[in-house]
């Protein structure tokens, strides 16, 4: 439960079955384990290929780069893709309004650059910046 990502699970299986392999091959001598043993550790091998290329296979543009480097440490690539892929890039002009009090949240704005100021009723209620969500609640609460 302490290992957070699979990948760690996988390699450590691995290196498992590669000791119970050369236990059951040099020490005990039972050849049907150590065929049982090697499809263990091939199946792991796959299963980190398989991790490995779904985390390592995405590209993204220069923007994208910037996203995914502004995102907490761990966070999956495929996670990121994700995100990426059902987002759009937008760029506001300084002293523009992004949205209005009592107003329908139409996007989930992700603060990649600059400062936002929050207010409500005429008062400031926050100063947002790179790495910031804006209107996240009214967003997820409707």
């Amino acid at each position: 439960m302490l290992m957070r990502r699979m990948i760690w699970l996988r390699t450590l299986a691995v290196a498992s079955g590669l000791k119970k392999i050369i236990y059951r091959a040099f020490l005990v001598l039972d050849p049907v384990r150590v065929v049982w043993e090697a499809v263990f550790v091939a199946v792991n091998l796959a299963e980190l290929a398989i991790i490995w290329y779904a985390e390592y296979r995405h590209r993204f543009t220069e923007e994208g780069n910037y996203f995914a480097a502004s995102m907490p440490a761990g966070t999956e690539r495929s996670a990121i893709k994700k995100l990426l892929e059902h987002s759009e890039l937008v760029r506001f002009e300084p002293g523009e309004l992004l949205t209005r009090q009592g107003e329908p949240v139409g996007l989930l704005l992700y603060l990649a650059d600059g400062i936002v100021k929050v207010e409500a009723d005429d008062r400031l209620v926050a100063i947002c910046g790179p790495g910031d969500y804006i209107g996240e609640l009214s967003f997820l609460g409707g």
